[in-house]
């Protein structure tokens, strides 16, 4: 899949990292892409996750603890399935938050 370097510079990815894209047909919509897959991010509370949300700290801080604490974000999980061949790179770009 041949993806424009902002899109790589935004997501993360490495000028070499190759990533690829199904041509598509009649029964896909020439998406290249069948069915759907969840991708997601669980937010498991922790004691420390409690503590910021009551003293109401920024939610940059609350999600770099959130990290720390082993969420796996969006599109961090998005990049592992786009990794897998299981969905272009191009999709992951377009859903990410």
């Amino acid at each position: 899949e041949q993806i424009d370097p902002a899109v790589r510079k935004v997501l993360g990815v490495a000028e070499d990292e190759v990533f690829f894209k199904g041509s598509g047909c009649d029964l896909c919509h020439d998406t290249g892409v069948s069915g759907r897959m969840a991708v997601y991010e669980l937010l498991v509370m922790t004691a420390e996750l409690r503590r910021l949300l009551a003293q109401r700290v920024p939610a940059d801080s609350i999600g770099e603890q959130a990290v720390r604490d082993g969420m796996t974000p969006l599109t961090q999980s998005a990049l592992k399935v786009a990794r897998e061949r299981k969905i272009p790179l191009s999709e992951v770009y377009r859903v990410r938050l």
